[in-house]
């Protein structure tokens, strides 16, 4: 056993009552073994000699003296686990991930330890112009310093699809066909696009509620047949 190991055996722990006589008034120039503060998270403390005037404003300081603690403080166990971020959005969009009106979103951040530090993000807010693909992101960073990032994409179209109608020929001046029409349905949206539809592409009005004979030669009606 080296001579530092003989010291360390022979090292005994104050009592309370005479440590805290040492603390507040320490004995001279006497020599002290004292766990230094360093403020690494993973050697917190690093083992020094000091003289007996300045133990007080080293304990002060938070360091600790080996002859009344025993043992150097073990280190924090290092938090592996970053911070947890929730988020919701209410309404819920659709299997497509689109909303058809104003949206309010809200960023949570959690972590039971050693706890956020500090956070960047929206917490709650609401997305109420159409759009297609608007990103809102959020951050938090704990307290050893990991880091979570979330983002939530909202896509909003408020604006319901455009139908158009085009017909092969138009009417005369009383709205009025003589022939055969073929009217083209047509669908459009912008923003979503057209999920599903009924109806579109051309159709052949032959016949109308005027009772028209549905055989017609150029802008004659033919007399109905005997």
């Amino acid at each position: 056993m080296g001579y530092g190991d003989q010291m360390a055996a022979k090292r005994l722990v104050l009592p309370p009552d005479l440590a805290s006589s040492r603390r507040a008034e320490p004995l001279g120039n006497d020599r002290f073994t004292i766990c230094h503060v360093t403020g690494s998270p993973t050697n917190p403390y690093v083992k020094i000699s000091i003289d007996g005037t300045t133990l007080a404003k080293h304990i002060a300081h938070g360091d600790v003296d080996l002859d009344i603690e025993g043992e150097c403080p073990a280190p924090t166990p290092a938090d592996a686990t970053a911070p947890i971020l929730t988020a919701s959005v209410v309404p819920a969009p659709n299997t497509a991930g689109w909303n058809s009106g104003p949206v309010t979103v809200t960023v949570a951040a959690t972590d039971p330890e050693p706890g956020i530090g500090s956070s960047v993000g929206p917490g709650t807010i609401t997305v109420a112009n159409d759009t297609t693909g608007t990103i809102l992101t959020a951050s938090a960073t704990n307290g050893a310093g990991l880091v979570t990032t979330k983002s939530v994409t909202i896509k909003i179209d408020s604006t319901a699809p455009l139908l158009t109608a085009a017909m092969s020929a138009e009417p005369n001046a009383a709205g009025w066909h003589h022939a055969p029409v073929t009217v083209s349905f047509a669908a459009s949206d912008p923003q979503s696009g057209i999920a599903a539809s009924t109806g579109l592409g051309a159709r052949t009005v032959a016949t109308d509620t005027a009772s028209n004979d549905p055989e017609r030669v150029g802008d004659e009606r033919r007399r109905p047949r005997h």
